[in-house]
């Protein structure tokens, strides 16, 4: 009897096996470690399914020795299997939508990286102030809202410097 029922589980494993491949087949779902990366809380949803069946099919194998498996309790655990299987699918399917996703974010992050990036100012034209007659270097600077200061560091002049009628005097450097 025990005979039967392990020749039984060998089936049913191979079944889940061939079906597990079936279904990544048909979702050209591949498995491999490196790209199987499931975040934690997925990860914890897969060793708890797996913990159970484990669970199950312990029980199942040492509970009462000798006894027969019904077609009922091996049908239960056939079920059983089948839904572990179908979230484990679920579960590669939807790491992958998330990778797919996270790439997408970082493509349109840099794309709005180069959008936000400061465009080069447009050259200025320098701006000068002829000197006419009777000006001083405060008139000029409130004329045009600046500093004596900022004024006679543009021209390299001292606030002494004297300033001739026709002198032309730098106001802005345009940049």
């Amino acid at each position: 009897m025990e005979e039967d029922f392990g020749k039984e589980l060998d089936e049913l494993k191979k079944d889940r096996s061939e079906s597990v491949k079936r279904n990544r087949k048909k979702k050209n779902i591949r498995h491999s470690p490196s790209q199987v990366n499931l975040n934690p809380e997925a990860r914890y949803l897969v060793y708890s399914a797996v913990g159970v069946f484990a669970l199950v099919v312990v029980l199942v194998l040492f509970s009462g020795g000798k006894r027969e498996m019904s077609a009922g309790d091996y049908h239960s655990i056939k079920a059983k299997l089948g839904d572990l299987e179908n979230s484990v699918i679920k579960l590669e399917g939807t790491d992958q939508k998330i990778a797919h996703l996270e790439s997408q974010v970082k493509m349109l992050e840099r794309s709005l990286s180069k959008l936000t990036r400061p465009v080069a100012s447009t050259t200025k034209k320098r701006t000068y102030h002829e000197v006419r007659r009777g000006e001083t270097l405060s008139r000029i600077a409130q004329k045009y809202g600046i500093s004596v200061e900022k004024l006679c560091r543009l021209n390299k002049i001292t606030p002494k410097t004297v300033i001739r009628p026709g002198q032309r005097l730098l106001i802005s450097s345009g940049g």
